[in-house]
């Protein structure tokens, strides 16, 4: 099996990164941990009670002789999501094990080390493909992949096993609308700083506020954000450029708009091809990256293949995770797909 030497080393070198190298690489992530948006808990299921609405329709207003009204109604709701899995496969064979091995006068990279900083890079990749992935429509909480922001604020989309129709059936788990009726997640908004405040007041409508909100969106539109702001010489960096990870940031109203790269593949990836046109505002107070303790980025040793029976001369390791990005309250976010 694969020498103390290696197991040790590369599992260190793994467990001390993984925050730095996959959550902190990522915008979305680097606030929510900033916020203790991700956490590490149990369970069958990921379940909570969310508050589905007011109490005004039982308000009264009445004369001294009239009698007082008195009544009940449902006002939480249990939305149910489930467990997703997924892992990133390591493997070595014997001959990149000894061409790789002796001294550094051979040895111009350690194999074994830069194919850990690969897996952590796949890791936040893969994580950052599913979580900015098109709407799995009816079927996010049954498919395989972690649930994406779209499948939470898509208009009409099954989500955490509640069906979403229009204004009629469980409104208030929708995703905010401008217009409340949701209709006009698609149509055409231009990346103006009138329209950001638009969207921003549509979240206020259902009550959000200002506070946790941080928009995220491509590099074109972020980039013609910047230029007005700079045009009207409010333009001031927010927080997460601070961070020497390459993130571009500004602050317009109190708000943080973060530029997320990744939105910006257009037709290098047909699954994909308009993600240059999403556009995101997350009051991050209502989202939850839920990890299971068993597998929060789990490492699994190199276990060297040959002793068991056909297998071949290699060592193998992965990379497991089991978790799901929960949205508690979809109506303080707003998503529209087509800003350009």
């Amino acid at each position: 099996m694969a020498s103390a030497n290696i197991n040790a080393t590369t599992r260190e070198l793994f467990l001390s990164t993984v925050k730095d190298s996959v959550f902190l690489r990522m915008a979305l992530f680097t606030r929510m941990s900033e916020m203790r948006r991700i956490t590490v808990v149990e369970g069958q299921n990921i379940q909570a009670p969310v508050d589905m609405a007011e109490m005004t329709a039982l308000g009264q207003s009445y004369s001294v002789n009239d009698p007082l009204t008195a009544g009940s109604m449902t006002m939480l709701s249990l939305p149910k999501f489930y467990w997703k899995y997924h892992q990133v496969p390591l493997s070595y064979t014997v001959e990149e094990k000894i061409m790789n091995g002796g001294s550094n006068q051979t040895q111009v990279v350690d194999f074994v080390k830069f194919l850990v900083k690969k897996g952590q890079r796949a890791s936040r990749l893969c994580l950052n493909k599913m979580m900015f992935a098109p709407s799995a429509g009816n079927t996010s909480d049954t498919d395989d992949t972690f649930q994406s922001i779209p499948d939470a604020l898509t208009h009409d989309a099954t989500y955490g096993t509640k069906t979403r129709a229009t204004t009629v059936t469980n409104s208030w788990w929708q995703g905010a609308s401008v217009s409340q009726g949701f209709a006009d997640q698609a149509t055409a908004l231009a990346p103006t700083l009138a329209n950001f405040r638009t969207l921003v007041g549509a979240i206020d409508l259902n009550g959000g506020g200002k506070k946790g909100l941080l928009a995220i969106c491509g590099t074109s539109n972020y980039q013609r954000l910047q230029a007005q702001c700079e045009a009207q010489t409010i333009y001031k960096p927010g927080p997460l450029a601070r961070y020497g990870t390459g993130f571009n940031s500004m602050i317009i109203d109190g708000i943080e708009i973060v530029e997320e790269p990744y939105l910006e593949q257009r037709a290098s990836n047909p699954a994909y091809a308009t993600s240059y046109k999403y556009f995101f505002i997350l009051n991050l107070e209502d989202w939850e990256l839920r990890l299971h303790p068993e597998r929060a980025f789990h490492w699994e040793d190199f276990t060297y293949q040959g002793m068991v029976p056909n297998g071949t001369d290699s060592w193998l390791a992965r990379i497991m995770l089991a978790g799901n990005l929960v949205c508690w309250r979809p109506a303080g976010s707003i998503f529209r797909t087509n800003v350009s």
